[in-house]
């Protein structure tokens, strides 16, 4: 089947704007009398023109164990300038049996002098990227977002935050990575890398897109400019529908709310879980557990009631702390630590990057601030009633991730717990929030069983708990031999390291043997066991790959051991992979082997994403996904991003699509939103600071996704049960 995606809007994998043919610029386009001499094959991949009619792609082919292939479009004439828009749309089909991550760098020119740039981040050949997960027969769009550095006539300076008023890059030099002179566009390179199956995808076109918007000229002026955050925590140089102006704004907000939700109670055919109340019965066993039921996987609630967990992170209040040590003249009016709103101040937890690593700043929580405004002195009773209302009311059923635990326990709502704690980690594995652990260290188990046995009489006993998350978004690399190279090269007291060494003795006997096979020249065991340089020869991917399995399988069956040491009846719900899954087939079938739900974070406009690149049938979790608009004082405007929409309206649509998506995955058995409340505009710790909220930082509730999300909980139990 050949995509003719450039004339055709693609359905729920990658739905466009219906502007888009309007506000885009055609770059590539497949047709029967394309020259492949236009195009430069890189690596070790096989490119040729397939057609069907007037309609064609190119079809790229690369085989298993590939490092980097793919297929780079060099401009025309040596440049495009693609000034006028905000991103790169690169239309792909997967036509293989496996599912792949298509990746798209665009890229300045400039690599010794060649146009086609080699694959490290080069200073002076600045580049953008993005990448998007394709299961088998699916088609879409990688979205490459135009990031520009900070414009020279800004004179503001901000710091800490992911996304600015110009965008998300907050230099103005041009050889700064990050971003790239969307005027002189050399390249356009659309590869995949270091993956398990022979692959195969179709590109159909590509396309810039979305006129860029320029920046307020305020940024030029800042006198003018400062301070840019009121009282209440919003913007001050832009007004929109919903904003707050006044304290009697929000006592107004409240009392529509309060009739809103009266009219709203919550989907009729739940139960007090909810749990489908009007759906078939299965075994009562007093607790949440998984099944598998005509073909697809779900939860089963404590009464036995099939249920898809609609879940919301990060509900509470206190979560949307902002620093404000160094940000003097930032805010119009921070109020007196000793009055009625000083409990809103606080210090930041730490994070390992940003202008605030390695600190705890003081902050200042505006949303906290809020809400003790909207409802007096008594909000702390009122709240947490109100919070379990507005989730049935919204259709979720489940608190999710970092969501209070006193909140959680009050028996309203079911829940998920996170268990966190430390111990020494791979040297060498270190991924965006930290070093992995190292399961074969004796303080892994040691310090996860005092994390646990906090639980065991709250949480370990309560019914309404579905689960346990141990992890977030942990890195382990992305081969099946890569975590085990990692290993290699920690430093000999690494107890991973130690244990490997251990398995390669047992199996070779002697030092010369295990040298003859991989190729290596060791003078003992001890020296291996010093030295920091991997194998890189075939001969050790064998031993690499088994390593890996043991590994993987440690940390799982750990993990699982504890867990249900401490909480029997409780699932063990994995540890959030970072991205659609698509991990080493031995990550995967040891976390399918030992978590009752393998979890992921996704980010992307498809759930179709979700894979287990192990094969193995069993029950998966979105733990994170999210949506947000540019129309609402946020800073996540600057520039487009995969999951940024013009307006709330196209928020709630990509709501919409994304839940429907899930639904007909036969193994995704829930799906939880990322995250409850808008980040601060000025950032937390880390910077973050998007518009991901249900509720905006005045506690206002955003209408248009919550109408999506109402219509999707009173749909939720029969779309899950078509055969659709």
């Amino acid at each position: 089947m050949i995509m003719h995606v450039c004339l055709i809007v693609l359905g729920a994998v990658a739905v466009l704007s219906a502007g888009l043919a309007a506000a885009s610029e055609p770059l590539w386009t497949a047709g029967p009398a394309t020259d492949l001499n236009s195009v430069t094959v890189v690596g070790d991949a096989q490119v040729r023109l397939v057609t069907e009619g007037e309609a064609a792609a190119l079809r790229v082919e690369v085989p298993a164990g590939t490092p980097v292939a793919g297929v780079a479009f060099p401009a025309p004439d040596g440049r495009w300038d693609l000034s006028r828009y905000d991103a790169v749309l690169v239309h792909v089909r997967n036509v293989g049996d496996h599912a792949v991550r298509i990746r798209c760098r665009v890229d300045n020119p400039g690599v010794a002098g060649d146009a086609l740039p080699t694959f490290g981040i080069h200073p002076d050949a600045p580049y953008v990227n993005s990448d998007q997960v394709f299961a088998p027969g699916t088609s879409g769009a990688v979205w490459v977002e135009l990031r520009r550095h900070k414009p020279d006539w800004a004179k503001v300076d901000l710091f800490n935050m992911v996304s600015y008023p110009w965008g998300q890059c907050n230099s103005s030099d041009p050889s700064e990575p990050g971003a790239v002179e969307a005027s002189d566009i050399a390249s356009i390179l659309v590869y995949v890398r270091n993956r398990f199956h022979d692959q195969a995808f179709e590109i159909s076109c590509i396309r810039a897109a979305y006129p860029y918007r320029e920046p307020a000229r305020i940024l030029a002026d800042p006198e003018a400019f400062f301070p840019f955050i009121d009282a209440f925590g919003q913007y001050i140089h832009e007004d929109w529908p919903g904003k707050i102006h006044s304290a009697g704004d929000l006592i107004v907000r409240r009392d529509a709310e309060a009739a809103d939700l009266a009219a709203h109670p919550g989907p009729a055919d739940w139960n007090r879980w909810g749990g489908w109340a009007g759906g078939p019965a299965l075994e009562a066993t007093g607790w949440f557990r998984t099944a598998r039921f005509n073909g697809k996987w779900w939860l089963v609630d404590p009464d036995g009631k099939l249920f898809i967990s609609a879940g919301m992170d990060c509900v509470g209040v206190g979560r949307a702390a902002t620093p404000i040590d160094d940000r003097d003249g930032w805010f119009a009016e921070l109020p007196d630590r000793e009055g009625d709103l000083g409990e809103c101040y606080g210090t930041s937890r730490g994070f390992p990057r940003g202008y605030y690593a390695g600190r705890r700043p003081a902050t200042f929580d505006f949303a906290c601030a809020n809400i003790i405004r909207k409802y007096g002195p008594d909000w702390k009773s009122l709240y947490p009633d109100l919070v379990h209302r507005r989730l049935r009311s919204w259709g979720f059923n489940t608190l999710g991730n970092w969501s209070d635990g006193d909140l959680a326990r009050m028996g309203r709502t079911a829940y998920t717990a996170n268990v966190g704690f430390r111990s020494k980690p791979l040297d060498t594995v270190e991924g965006w929030w930290g070093k992995s652990p190292d399961p074969f260290e004796a303080d892994f188990a040691d310090q996860l069983r005092r994390a646990m046995e906090a639980h065991a009489d709250t949480t370990a006993r309560d019914p309404w708990c579905l689960g346990f998350f141990v992890g977030n978004e942990m890195a382990w690399g992305g081969s099946d031999t890569e975590l085990a190279r990692s290993i290699l090269a920690c430093p000999p007291d690494q107890a991973a390291k130690q244990a490997f060494v251990a398995d390669l003795q047992g199996k070779y006997g002697t030092i010369e043997a295990l040298n003859a096979a991989w190729g290596t020249d060791h003078a003992s065991w001890q020296a291996l066991l010093a030295s920091t340089a991997p194998p890189d020869g075939a001969g050790a991917e064998a031993d690499l790959a088994a390593f890996q399995v043991r590994t993987c399988e440690m940390y799982f069956r750990t993990v699982r051991d504890v867990v249900k040491a401490v909480a029997p009846n409780h699932l063990y719900l994995g540890c959030r992979f970072a991205g659609g899954g698509y991990e080493s087939p031995s990550l995967m079938a040891a976390a399918a082997k030992y978590c009752d739900v393998v979890s992921f974070n996704i980010y992307g406009r498809t759930a179709s994403q979700v894979v287990n690149t192990a094969g193995a049938d069993g029950p998966m979790l979105i733990g994170e996904f999210s949506f947000w608009g540019i129309d609402r004082g946020k800073f996540n405007r600057g520039g487009l991003t995969l999951e940024a929409m013009d307006t709330q309206a196209e928020r709630a649509e990509a709501y919409k699509r994304f839940v429907r998506d899930v639904l007909r995955h036969p193994q995704l058995v829930g799906f939880h939103w990322f995250q409850y409340a808008d980040q601060p505009t000025t950032g937390r710790g880390d910077g973050e600071n998007f518009q991901f909220g249900f509720i905006d930082v005045a506690d206002t509730p955003y209408a248009e996704t919550i109408d999506a999300a109402r219509l999707m909980g009173e749909e939720l139990y029969e779309l899950r049960a078509s055969r659709r």
